[in-house]
């Protein structure tokens, strides 16, 4: 199963290198692989974006230490191992801010 393997290593890069957006989008698009849809690396993956929205360090700490992990490049390994990176509140308030600007407009009207 290489290829689910290298979606959730590419889905953990983005997240290392700060790009919350990329690995959304990323999923996104591995998500209409219907190999990946029933697979641990895709559990795993929304278990990181989830923890990620909700800015809940401990719990990207725990997905990080997943099994769907251990089986990927040592490399991608050592990146999850890190996770999180960067400031999660930023990450949080640009995920709830896209609804909350939409959320104002509706109000508005």
């Amino acid at each position: 199963v290489p290829c689910v393997q290298a979606y959730l290593s590419a889905i953990i890069i983005y997240l290392y290198a700060h790009d919350f957006q990329q690995a959304q989008k990323c999923y996104n698009d591995c998500s209409e692989v219907q190999g990946f849809l029933s697979s641990d690396q895709n559990r795993c993956a929304m278990k990181l974006l989830s923890a990620y929205e909700e800015g809940d360090a401990e719990e990207i700490k725990r997905a990080a230490q997943s099994s769907a992990i251990n089986h990927l490049d040592h490399v991608v390994i050592r990146l999850a191992r890190k996770l999180p990176t960067g400031d999660l509140q930023a990450i949080k308030k640009d995920v709830g801010g896209d609804d909350g600007d939409s959320l104002d407009e509706d109000d508005l009207t």
